[in-house]
């Protein structure tokens, strides 16, 4: 068995740039990468857009030498079953063994699929990994010609995931259990714009329905919701969030809620074992996006070289960029008093409390998205917001 001073588990994007940061502060120690995709690290949330080729290519992070350069050890596919904290080690599926000085546990999440009926038929897809795109492809060019594809979820992966299944030619319907599409970013004036302007750009639009299940025998032929109502589809692709990966930590000693638990320096509850990204639960918050995997892997590779970063959550803002929808919401939506801008199709509103910018929604022209979340991140005065760009009218009574 092998032993590294830093042992990393997980190679998403906070697990390499846990190792790239280790390496900046310790030039000499041992550190190992390990990942189970067999594929070297990749872009995740490139995948939706390669969703639109029919041949896309892998979105790698870095040049292929990118892990000789800096002197780290890498093994791409393994599959870890099991993990021991006492002797701090970790075991694959093959039956190879590592041992760490210092563990970081950056495994990730899996794509959250519900107990929908059948929903092991034929057809019913998540999108995670490059295998799922994969999985997708062949099946989509398995037949020829356009075909009807359900995705479920409203959210932003999901409008962009239907957006690139429609850019080849198939007829996509957009299902949403909430009474709009992007719910958490829109307030209900817009969003229920939003359903319209996406049924005119050739979108089915199903919103305020739940998923019951999906019909069909060796493979799928359609979705049926609570209220019995059935569509005929051809394939579904989920797309409704994820679920951190922490079954492999039952009955081992580590604190685990909905992720395993950190605190801002990424430490768990085990001496010299840190957790960063999707796994990771932070003051009872799983972020689950590709920026705070990003900042925690920086301040846990920092602390693990022996370094006192503390990790602070990044400033969330959504941009949905379907051509001539065009989308932009930062901040705290639907609180407070809120002021207007309309002007053709432009419909931008923004959000304060106490005097001070909490949120923005820019809906229909975005060109001034980088001001607005600058005025958001600061809190600035609603004065210095109300004319930074559009002149926002008076505080709706």
């Amino acid at each position: 068995m092998k032993t590294y001073d830093y042992l990393i588990m997980g190679s998403g994007i906070a697990g390499v740039t846990a190792a790239k940061e280790i390496r900046k502060k310790d030039k000499e120690g041992s550190i190992l990468l390990l990942g189970n995709e067999k594929e070297r690290p990749y872009f995740r949330i490139e995948l939706t857009a390669c969703l639109s080729e029919e041949n896309p290519a892998i979105p790698y992070l870095d040049k292929e030498d990118w892990a000789e350069k800096l002197n780290i050890d890498t093994n791409f596919d393994a599959e870890v079953s099991a993990v021991d904290f006492d002797a701090m080690t970790v075991t694959t599926e093959k039956g190879d063994s590592y041992q760490g000085e210092k563990i970081l546990l950056a495994n990730g999440s899996h794509a959250n699929l519900p107990p929908f009926n059948n929903r092991e038929v034929k057809g019913v897809f998540t999108l995670r990994s490059w295998a799922d795109l994969m999985e997708i492809e062949s099946y989509l060019n398995a037949t020829e010609g356009e075909k009807r594809i359900g995705v479920i979820g409203g959210g932003l992966l999901g409008l962009e995931a239907a957006r690139s299944l429609q850019k080849r030619g198939n007829l996509v319907a957009i299902v949403d259990m909430e009474e709009y599409l992007l719910s958490k970013q829109l307030d209900r004036e817009l969003g229920m714009s939003l359903n319209e302007e996406m049924k005119d750009h050739g979108f089915m639009v199903y919103t305020d329905r739940s998923t019951k299940g999906f019909i069909g025998d060796d493979h799928l032929t359609g979705i049926e919701f609570d209220d019995g109502t059935v569509v005929d589809l051809d394939m579904v692709l989920v797309s409704i969030g994820v679920r951190p990966n922490t079954a492999l930590f039952t009955d081992t000693g580590l604190e685990v809620n909905r992720g395993v638990v950190v605190d801002r320096s990424l430490k768990t509850n085990k001496e010299k074992v840190w957790a960063a990204g999707d796994v990771a639960e932070v003051e009872g918050r799983c972020m689950g996006i590709w920026p705070a995997a990003r900042a925690m892997g920086k301040a846990a590779g920092a602390n693990m070289a022996g370094g006192n970063m503390s990790y602070e959550d990044p400033k969330v803002y959504t941009k949905l960029d379907l051509g001539t929808i065009q989308i932009f919401s930062a901040g705290i939506i639907g609180e407070g008093n809120v002021y207007f801008y309309d002007d053709g199709p432009a419909h931008h509103r923004l959000y304060e409390k106490d005097g001070k910018v909490v949120g923005v929604i820019l809906y229909g022209d975005t060109k001034a998205m980088n001001t607005y979340r600058k005025l958001v991140e600061e809190g600035a005065p609603i004065e210095e917001a109300l004319s930074a760009f559009y002149e926002f009218n008076k505080v709706n009574a």
